[in-house]
């Protein structure tokens, strides 16, 4: 009863080690230290219950090489009592060239026991030399099994394949060789792989009885489509991928570390139109070419190439007016240019949009402008000397009417006044009014005055507040001669004598006191002064 007490003591210890080292609660080598002790004593058990079979004392002849014999050999006195043996099955003695016994003890029987070759026990080791299941390298087959299906995966969804990358490969495998304990499907650290680059990875882990598949793992990764996992794999950004994968028992783990592509720098050309100053990049991608017009600093931050003259830009338009025969272009940069043959020839004899418009002026202004018909409305443009050199020197026509133009009446005044875009101000005639199409004008407070009697022109902002001004000839021509309204007295002055002489003065609206002659006193009508016995007062009106 007590030696099955202590086998089942011994049973219920191997147990609890084996639910423990399931658990993960015991690393590798306390596993090996503690499982070895008991390994050593259920030997030992299972020898001391094994009753030990009968032989002769005799010296027996050791069996020929190769020969089987059921005869047990021959030993010594009986060994100790407690020897550390291999548990032999009743009647089945092994034999052995010369064996050997721990020490001496008297057995119970009478016959001397026979002894048997000790079974080499497990001794616990250094971490990494002992593993329960210790990580096995993959085949290159399987290593390439995930590269194929990868590709073929991305080609799949119209995305570029991507090229291995030995030295990713290399270093991440070497991480996952060296992972201590058992593997994990998790991502490979940053400071195990070569700096400067941009990574993104996929890692994933299959279990099967039977021995995992690379494709088995590889088809688990994409089952979700909508999954971080699958959408990093077939990621276009990535040019390169780096492939590590091990084994542990009957897990198969795989570590994939993706590269971003480095930008790609294609040529550039630099251009411009031979009549427009602005400077054009045009890049060759694989998409297509690029443009982009250049900033000062755009250019110099290129380092001021010399660019090339091209003959067609995008974004020019091409247009003439009809039924003129003239093409004309418009750069992106508003230049308009007057084309030559050669010029068309080289933007591919680009078909003109036929437009209504022309070229147009003032008879009493320089100023050309270019006006056509852009649906829904008319576009003018006032040209620059150069325009009108870049499109030729076109004859512009006389225009009736220029957008822009506004047009006014003096107080007082019967006279109609037009000022153009270009602030050039015109007296119009009835013809050049009719001509403009009768256009509504506005009425001005402002006006100008003159006496009868002398040549001072003044000029009033308002003729409801004081402020009349007398003006030079300079002053009146740029206003284009206004017929000032002439009257005995311009507005806030008057006439005036003293009471004790005959002088009549004229107090004109800046305060002046003017002694007039009989003779201009009569031009002005003889207008009866105001009689004063001393000088009006400042500012008197």
């Amino acid at each position: 009863m007590t030696d099955l007490r202590a086998k089942m003591a011994k049973g219920v210890a191997v147990g609890t080690l084996a639910a423990t080292l399931a658990a993960g609660q015991l690393p590798i080598a306390a596993v090996a230290a503690q499982s070895a002790p008991a390994l050593r004593n259920e030997t030992v058990a299972t020898a001391e219950e094994t009753p030990a079979p009968e032989t002769s004392t005799a010296t027996a002849t050791p069996p020929a090489a190769g020969a089987t014999s059921n005869e047990p050999a021959p030993t010594s006195p009986a060994p100790a009592a407690e020897p550390t043996v291999t548990a032999v099955p009743e009647g089945a003695p092994t034999p052995g060239s010369s064996p050997t016994t721990d020490s001496q003890a008297t057995p119970e029987a009478t016959a001397p026991a026979i002894t048997t070759e000790a079974t080499p026990v497990p001794q616990p080791t250094a971490l990494g030399q002992f593993s329960i299941e210790a990580l096995t390298p993959v085949s290159v087959q399987d290593l390439n099994t995930f590269f194929e299906s990868l590709n073929a995966y991305r080609r799949l969804h119209g995305v570029p394949a991507v090229a291995l990358n030995s030295t990713v490969s290399t270093d991440a495998q070497n991480w996952a060789n060296s992972q201590a304990d058992f593997p994990k499907a998790e991502p490979v650290p940053l400071d195990n792989l070569p700096a400067a680059a941009k990574y993104g990875q996929v890692t994933g882990t299959v279990y099967n009885a039977a021995g995992p598949t690379a494709k088995q793992l590889h088809d688990q990764l994409i089952k979700d489509f909508g999954s971080t996992t699958a959408q990093t794999m077939r990621d276009p950004k990535y040019s390169e991928v780096g492939i590590a994968a091990v084994r542990s028992g009957q897990n198969l783990y795989v570590y994939e570390v993706f590269l971003e592509k480095a930008a790609e720098k294609f040529p550039t050309d630099y251009v411009r139109y031979s009549w427009s100053p602005a400077i054009y990049s045009v890049s060759y991608t694989w998409s297509g070419m690029v443009w982009k017009k250049l900033e000062y600093a755009d250019w110099a931050a290129a380092g001021f190439p010399a660019p090339r003259i091209a003959g067609w830009i995008p974004g020019t338009r091409v247009f003439t007016f009809a039924p003129a025969p003239e093409i004309y272009a418009t750069s992106a940069d508003g230049i308009t240019h007057l084309l030559t043959y050669r010029e068309w020839q080289d933007m591919g004899y680009k078909q003109p949009e036929r437009t209504a418009g022309s070229f147009v002026k003032y008879p009493w202004s320089g100023s050309i402008y270019s006006v056509e018909f852009r649906s829904p409305a008319w576009v003018w443009k006032r040209l620059s000397y150069p325009d009108w050199q870049q499109l030729g020197m076109p004859q512009p026509q006389i225009a009736g009417y220029i957008q822009g133009t506004t047009y006014y009446q003096y107080y007082g005044s019967g006279e109609i006044f037009a000022k153009g875009e270009d602030s050039v101000i015109h007296k119009m005639t009835l013809p050049e009014w009719e001509a403009a199409g009768t256009r509504p004008f506005a009425r001005l407070a402002s006006a100008y005055y003159k006496t009868s009697w002398s040549g001072t022109i003044y000029y009033n902002a308002n003729v409801n507040v004081e402020g009349s001004r007398p003006i030079g000839y300079a002053e009146w021509s740029q206003a284009q001669f206004p017929t000032p309204t002439i009257n005995q007295f311009v507005p806030f002055s008057f006439y005036w004598k003293y009471t004790s002489s005959g002088n009549i003065y004229y107090r004109s609206p800046g305060g002046q006191d003017i002694l007039m002659t009989y003779q201009e006193w009569q031009r002005a009508g003889t207008p009866w002064p105001r009689p004063y016995t001393s000088k009006p007062a400042a500012g008197e009106r």
